[in-house]
């Protein structure tokens, strides 16, 4: 079937084992790739009890059906692993071209299984892989990683890699590639347990498609979507709804500044109050070659500033910084101060909650997480429209740029049908999605996870919240109609037998 190279590289970086295997038919069947394949091998393959740091952490990378063509956005890479940051599962995606690489090297799935104890880095050049000594990079920013290896290896190799924050193990460490970043969950600390700075790719195939006239037809329209996707007007329309989150999410942002990156304008820029562009930009340059989560980056920092101003921190206990709201040139230097773990810096280095659990007082009423996992950054309003960012990444395309885009489900699954020559429904894409969501709930209800976890962060439920008009909002009576609407038991978060029956997913009710 077209869209698949049917093949899996498989690394175990303890044994130091290189080898392929056919993909799983009934995982396609049941989930198409990405995400879907991702969390199917961690339901299937990884112990309920494996620590985030620790060998028999599985980390995969997965492309998905649509990886590798033309179309805007096809190169999504999907990664799935246990998070150190939250301990349930962590699912990432990035838009960069690595995912097609690997795609065109001939796998549709990376995984790497096992640690190593020295320093390493993934060499893949189409059928031809080594595990490579990385004592040479080990210690280098990301930037002058990737210079190093392009030098060495060539211009055309794909990398993607760790900085210092992944070698020391931050819980908000992050992938950097192509100038993007493979975020949340701390999947660059993953990267670094196994020492494994880096992973460079460089694959001559190309990308087979079974109908090209009928895929020729849906790419023209999804071009046409695409190029009317303007991020600037995206900010200024939330923005205008008051939907931006603006000192540490206790305000709203008074004016939109410029066109820096998204994130950094909300997480290192609105959260903070700084409103300068140079400071927002020059601490992001900071996450970048530090290898930093820029949102998670910027929760740590507002809340440092929150907890500065209602006295929990105090000037002694920052190293001097004086950590007020808009103080640009405070703010980045706890940034670097984070990348190196570095003195005042250390309390950050695993993001907000953990350092509201390591200081006195109650600065977890004041911290933006619940369990470390963060609230979006455009919050209040918006919208999950989870089946289609779901169904998005299963076939191998970016999600938020597809909700950007206006792409309708009938074009999906008319360009899945195009390219592998199997027909398929809406309402078939829209289950497996449903599929996949299960599994992720299934995941976290085996780590330990229930209801209580799905509750919001201390701070929205004590006082009048922005996320709902001012209004306290009742937890309870939204997460059991989300829980009833979605066929989901309130008392453990996850789907009833009934609903995994109409999913077709009886295999798994097996595991519960």
């Amino acid at each position: 079937m077209e869209g698949y190279k049917d093949n899996i590289l498989k690394i175990n970086l303890t044994a130091k084992s290189i080898y392929k295997k056919k993909l799983n038919k009934n995982y396609i069947d049941k989930y198409l790739g990405g995400e879907g394949y991702g969390a199917a091998l961690l339901l299937d393959e990884a112990s309920y009890s494996t620590h985030a740091f620790s060998p028999g952490n599985q980390l995969s990378f997965n492309t998905g059906p649509l990886t590798g063509s033309i179309l805007p956005s096809a190169s999504n890479l999907s990664a799935a692993f246990i998070s150190p940051l939250t301990n349930a599962l962590g699912i990432c995606n990035l838009k960069s071209h690595i995912g097609a690489e690997i795609k065109f090297a001939g796998y549709d799935s990376l995984i790497l299984d096992g640690a190593s104890v020295k320093p390493i880095y993934i060499y893949i050049n189409d059928d031809y892989v080594e595990i490579r000594d990385a004592a040479d990079i080990w210690g280098l920013d990301t930037k002058e990683t990737i210079s190093y290896l392009k030098e060495s290896l060539g211009k055309e190799f794909k990398i993607m890699c760790i900085g210092p924050a992944g070698e020391k193990l931050s819980r908000i460490a992050s992938i950097y590639c192509d100038d993007l970043f493979i975020s949340r969950g701390g999947i660059g600390a993953v990267m670094g347990y196994k020492k494994v700075k880096a992973i460079a790719v460089r694959g001559s195939g190309c990308f087979l498609i079974a109908d090209k006239r009928k895929f020729l037809s849906y790419s023209k329209k999804v071009s046409k979507l695409f190029s009317g996707i303007n991020y600037s007007a995206i900010l200024e329309k939330i923005s205008s709804r008051d939907l931006l989150p603006f000192n540490s999410l206790n305000e709203n942002n008074p004016e939109l500044m410029g066109e820096p990156e998204f994130e950094a304008i909300t997480s290192l820029g609105l959260k903070c109050g700084v409103l300068s562009l140079n400071d927002v930009l020059t601490a992001y340059y900071y996450t970048v070659i530090y290898g930093l989560d820029p949102q998670y980056t910027g929760a740590a920092v507002s809340c440092a500033m929150e907890w500065f101003e209602k006295g929990i921190l105090k000037a002694p206990d920052t190293d001097g910084l004086d950590l007020k709201f808009g103080n640009g040139q405070a703010m980045i230097e706890l940034v670097k101060k984070i990348g190196q773990r570095e003195a005042f810096g250390e309390i950050f280095a695993d993001g907000a909650y953990y350092a509201a659990l390591k200081l006195d007082g109650n600065a977890m009423d004041y911290t933006p997480e619940k369990n470390t996992a963060l609230l979006p950054i455009y919050t209040h309003e918006s919208t999950a429209l989870a089946l289609t960012m779901v169904s998005a990444s299963l076939l191998g395309l970016y999600s938020l740029d597809i909700i950007n885009a206006e792409i309708s489900p009938d074009i999906l699954t008319g360009l899945y049908s195009a390219v592998t020559g199997m027909p398929m429904e809406n309402n078939e894409l829209f289950k497996k999605a449903e599929r996949t969501l299960a599994i992720e709930h299934i995941i976290n209800f085996k780590r330990g996870f229930k209801t209580k976890d799905d509750y919001l962060p201390i701070k929205f439920l004590k006082s009048p919240s922005l996320l709902y008009k001012g209004n306290i909002i009742d937890v309870d009576s939204v997460l059991y109609a989300y829980y009833d609407s979605s066929g989901y038991n309130k008392e453990n978060t996850i789907p009833t037998v009934d609903k995994l029956k109409e999913l077709g997913m009886e295999d798994v009710i097996e595991k519960l």
